[in-house]
């Protein structure tokens, strides 16, 4: 259920860290039940880094009215407590809902959403968050996606550089405004762009869609491409295919080994239907030494999740 509001100022967004309110009762038993079931999308940058950081907060930091842009309130009615169960009730009884879980968009501020849950006790929680985790993780995901479009656009769109991909692919992108072109290969069928520190690449081309038919020959195939291109090799470290759409994500640098792991993360999403016999292979890379990279993954994410065929 949603609901909204206005008159509010604008949340803080942060694109990693979700505040979690809950009872010390409470976050004993569910802290393991949200770190591994809920939480657990991990990317290797090559360091492994959350997709999404749970920060645990009291109800205490509740009432206080937080402006981040993610809140999560968690309440049992077992064990019960004078604190956490109290602020649960009086959200259930202000709203007039009655359901376990729900979502309320607003709550304190703007472009900020709460996820409600209250259950008996911790087994309850953890069945319904396998039946809701891909609810939750969505609302999550929606909520970024509005700060991203902020964050990413905020200088505006490189016309001259989407219009190019757009003749030579057939496809509509935005890319923000300051992306260059490195190289451009019309015979091949690639266009290689990127922006200044941290360093992001974007990798877009033409294949044939026999490459990416399981998991072993579409990392092959990337292999082969990417050190054509770009000189760099890719490591299996963290290496993970999933299918419908097809991604495949790993980590890239030059003269990779067993040894040396060192580089950034690179995703690739495998565009299907794109031509008879053809995908649109699009590929985002981070590199930023000796920091956090979540940010730059998902603005990268957003860019290329957002291109879209003419024709459709």
């Amino acid at each position: 259920m949603f609901l909204s509001s206005c008159s509010k100022r604008e949340a803080i967004i942060n694109f990693q860290d979700v505040y979690i309110y809950t009872s010390l009762e409470d976050q004993i038993l569910i802290k393991d039940v949200i770190n591994q079931d809920l939480f657990d999308k991990i990317y290797y940058t090559p360091q492994p880094e959350l997709k999404y950081k749970p920060v645990w907060k009291t109800h205490e930091d509740f009432l206080d009215r937080p402006n981040n842009s993610k809140l999560i309130l968690i309440s049992l009615s077992e064990p019960a407590d004078t604190t956490i169960d109290i602020v649960a009730k009086h959200i259930s009884s202000k709203m007039n809902i009655s359901e376990n879980i729900f979502s309320i968009d607003d709550y304190f501020n703007r472009e900020q959403i709460l996820i409600f849950l209250n259950y008996d006790n911790v087994n309850d929680l953890n069945n319904e968050l396998i039946n809701h985790k891909d609810w939750i993780l969505s609302l999550l995901n929606e909520n970024e996606k509005e700060g991203m479009e902020k964050v990413a656009y905020r200088g505006g769109i490189n016309e001259g550089i989407s219009s190019i991909i757009s003749k030579e692919f057939d496809v509509s992108i935005r890319v923000p405004i300051d992306y260059q072109i490195l190289k451009n290969d019309s015979l091949d069928n690639y266009l290689w762009i990127g922006r200044g520190y941290p360093y992001r690449w974007i990798l877009i081309f033409e294949d044939d869609k026999n490459y990416y038919k399981n998991p072993a020959s579409s990392w092959s195939r990337l292999e082969d491409r990417f050190s054509s291109i770009l000189e760099v090799d890719i490591s299996d470290y963290g290496a993970s295919f999933t299918s419908n759409p097809i991604r495949i994500e790993g980590v890239y640098g030059t003269k990779l080994n067993a040894d040396n792991n060192t580089g950034g993360p690179f995703f690739s999403n495998v565009i299907g239907n794109y031509k008879r016999g053809k995908v649109l292979v699009a590929s985002g890379f981070v590199n930023f030494p000796g920091k956090s990279k979540i940010f730059h993954i998902k603005e990268l994410e957003y860019i290329l999740n957002d291109i879209k065929y003419k024709d459709k």
